[in-house]
């Protein structure tokens, strides 16, 4: 039998029990509320089991391809397929256990009242159900209590909630779900009718469907399980039982129900229990599936396991594995992402959440990490591929290995909460909670991962899905904070881990960008770049970086970088006043009052307080050709002795305008002296190039004409020969 697990989810009172019952041919012992606490209340305390069968012949093979090909991948082939219902409770209350059973399901139904409509626990219902299906499928909404409604489907209030639904469910794997209407009060059989008579006729279809007809649209809209599609070679994942109930046989021995979410298990092999003790061991007695004994066990399937000379007080709740498969786990690399409906503030890093794994549920601090990397795919690690981790794996990874990922960085810029969107990492942005209405508008949200540090020990698999809540928060409309999945763990101690690893914590450096700001206060001599012909400066002194007296020596080989993105390296000080030499080794064209940027990260944690600049290149040297200086002009007059130098002023040099060779060039001379190489400022053009004509006609030199010192200048405008001529050096 090809058994698939249905959870039914919803609010408190919306009919998930009593349409478990409708639909369920076999009972398990936690089954319908039979706790007696809960038929004092009235309501689902804990997870009930219990199961229907759809047989082969009822597959229709144009809308069941996938399970029939499911079907014929098992060897004997089955008589069809077993619905494992897994009722869970809907009370605000009972969250924790909500989210235990969203562990184990399969596929999701959710439950709507159809006077009530949407309600708080339906909105968490359907985000536990988004995280089931996680794009695999689009589950299936059911609107029960059609009957209460005068006109039924055709009533206004019944739109209503159907419209709520939908608005609810945008943005999530509901999303274009069928709604069906239903009632379970009119296809149930009356209580007065005896247990073998045939069942009540269909209802009057404006009330809802059949029960046929609705089982039907479950078979339709739930999705094969990845363990269920071929190939179906055994299993190599080891056993790994998730036990949710418990009780007592006298003379057997104490039954323990469950779940097996990985590998399998027949009678006679020796399973741990490792929340009573490491080593602790029972060999399996006997097997059942649904009253049915069975000799063996594999993954989904729902099962009571017999274990002799067990205290079933012992174990309420817990896990039973392969000997030694599994291991403490303290610390743990998660990748996350935002339930979008949380409607608690942003998730801070740092933060205290409640973390559930398997059937564990305990505090854990909480740091979310990753977004600039990913933006940046550092060393290929993308928001696509994350975002593949966290979905349910498409087959059993111990039969098809998935591709390995990408290397894990070591070092991540310090987020101080989760960011929606990873683009927005060099912002600041406050998650702030979902509109009503906003839910199909919105962007997908980001993955990133998250470490988490656990209050208290557990035990779980590698790969485990992992739910983040604040369950301490009655007040708010959705406490399901984040949702993902393990990647890597560790026991906490020193050099576990296996292999001797680093803890997490340990491991992952976090860091923050910091940055000061210092000015050119002085240029060096200009050169023409021979890789582009511009003139450039290939050293500058600048101050305002460093105090008067700083030890500059430790300072010396920090890159600085200009607002264009010149990189510079400071070289040493300049003088006594705080001021210090850059060379740029590919030249610069800043210039005097520009700023100069000293970025770099600080290591949180580094007792050597270091700035870290490894993320800037610097450029290879260039070659240069330097400009010749203009000569000293002998009639100029020198200044006196004994009085103080002022600053240096540009020179001129003036000329005059010899002849209009057309086309807006002119031959103009003085302006260089013979000595001088016209060729290379007019290659260079820029300002070394720049010359003013008569009242102030913008023109530049664009080559020598003759050997002495006469240049070609491109001009505009109305200009006569004889016209005076200036160039500044």
């Amino acid at each position: 039998m090809l058994n698939i697990n249905l959870g039914l989810l919803g609010h408190v009172d919306s009919g998930k029990t009593s349409l478990s019952r409708l639909l369920s041919s076999s009972l398990s012992t936690a089954s319908l509320d039979r706790s007696r606490e809960s038929r004092e209340r009235g309501i689902t305390l804990d997870l009930g089991f219990s199961s229907f069968e759809v047989p082969v012949e009822l597959l229709d093979p144009a809308l069941h391809a996938e399970h029939l090909k499911a079907l014929a991948g098992l060897s004997p082939s089955p008589p069809g397929l077993q619905y494992t219902v897994v009722d869970h409770p809907g009370h605000s209350s009972l969250l924790r256990t909500m989210i235990l059973g969203q562990q184990i399901i399969d596929c999701a139904v959710l439950v709507v009242d159809a006077v009530a409509g949407v309600q708080p626990q339906t909105v968490e219902a359907s985000v536990l159900g988004d995280v089931v299906l996680g794009g695999r499928g689009r589950g299936l909404v059911v609107v029960n209590k059609c009957d209460v409604l005068e006109g039924g489907v055709e009533d206004e209030r019944y739109a209503r909630v159907v419209g709520q639904v939908r608005e609810l469910l945008k943005g999530t794997s509901f999303e274009g779900a069928a709604v069906v209407p239903f009632s379970v009060l009119l296809n149930s059989p009356s209580p007065d009718a005896p247990p073998s008579s045939d069942p009540p006729p269909p209802p009057d279809p404006k009330f809802g469907v059949s029960t046929a007809e609705l089982v039907a649209e479950i078979v339709r809209s739930a999705p094969v399980p990845p363990r269920c599609l071929p190939p179906s070679s055994p299993s190599l994942s080891p056993f790994y039982f998730m036990i949710d109930h418990c009780f007592q046989i006298r003379g057997q021995g104490t039954v323990v129900t469950g779940t097996v979410l990985a590998g399998q298990a027949k009678v006679n092999d020796s399973v741990e229990l490792p929340l009573l003790g490491r080593g602790f061991t029972k060999k399996i007695k006997s097997i059942q599936k649904f009253h049915k004994s069975a000799k063996s066990i594999s993954a989904g399937d729902r099962a009571g396991v017999c274990l002799p000379s067990l205290d079933a007080g012992s174990v309420e709740r817990g896990i039973a594995c392969a000997p030694g498969s599994l291991s403490v786990v303290k610390e743990a690399i998660v990748a996350v992402r935002r339930v979008r409906r949380f409607s608690g503030s942003e998730l801070r890093s740092e933060s205290k959440f409640h973390v559930s794994v398997g059937n564990s549920t305990v505090h854990a601090e909480v740091v979310f990490f990753g977004a600039r990397e990913l933006l940046d795919n550092v060393d290929g690690n993308t928001a696509a591929l994350l975002d593949e981790q966290i979905k349910p794996q498409a087959r059993d990874p111990s039969d098809l290995p998935p591709p390995p990922p990408p290397p894990f960085p070591s070092i991540f810029q310090l987020q101080k909460s989760y960011l929606d969107d990873i683009s927005t990492v060099d912002q600041v942005e406050v998650a702030e909670p979902v509109e009503e209405g906003e839910g199909g508008d919105l962007p997908p949200l980001s993955p990133q991962w998250a470490l988490v540090k656990f209050d208290s020990p557990i035990f779980c698999q590698e790969g485990s899905v992992v739910i983040g809540s604040r369950l301490d928060n009655a007040a708010l409309e959705c406490r399901l904070a984040f949702h993902g999945r393990l990647l890597r763990t560790h026991d906490g101690k020193e050099g576990g881990g296996g292999g001797g690893a680093k803890r997490p914590s340990e491991e992952i450096r976090f860091f923050t960008n910091k940055q000061k700001t210092g000015t050119v206060v002085k240029r060096g001599d200009s050169a023409v770049r021979e890789t582009d012909g511009k003139v450039c400066a290939f050293d500058v002194i600048a101050k305002n970086l460093f105090g008067d007296g700083a030890a500059m020596g430790s300072f010396a080989g920090l890159k600085l970088e200009t607002k264009s993105g010149d990189v510079g390296v400071i070289s040493g000080a300049f003088g006594t006043e705080g001021q210090f030499r850059v060379e740029f080794p590919a030249g610069t064209e800043v210039d005097k009052g520009d700023e100069l940027l000293l970025r770099f990260r600080k290591i949180r944690g580094d007792s050597t307080n270091k700035m870290v600049q490894d993320f800037i290149a610097v450029p290879k040297q260039v070659n240069r050709k330097i400009l010749p200086k203009a000569a000293p002009n002998p009639t100029a007059a020198k200044p006196a002795a004994n009085k103080k130098i002022g600053a240096a002023k540009r020179r001129v040099m003036e000329g005059v305008v010899e002849k209009d060779k057309g086309g807006g060039v002119f031959i103009v001379s003085g302006l260089f002296k013979p000595e001088d190489d016209v060729k290379a400022v007019a290659a260079a053009g820029g300002e070394a190039a720049a010359v003013v004509i008569g009242d102030g006609i913008q023109g530049k030199v664009v080559g020598a004409f003759g050997k002495a010192g006469k240049c070609k200048v491109q001009a505009e405008g109305e200009i006569a020969e004889g016209a005076k001529a200036r160039r500044e050096l």
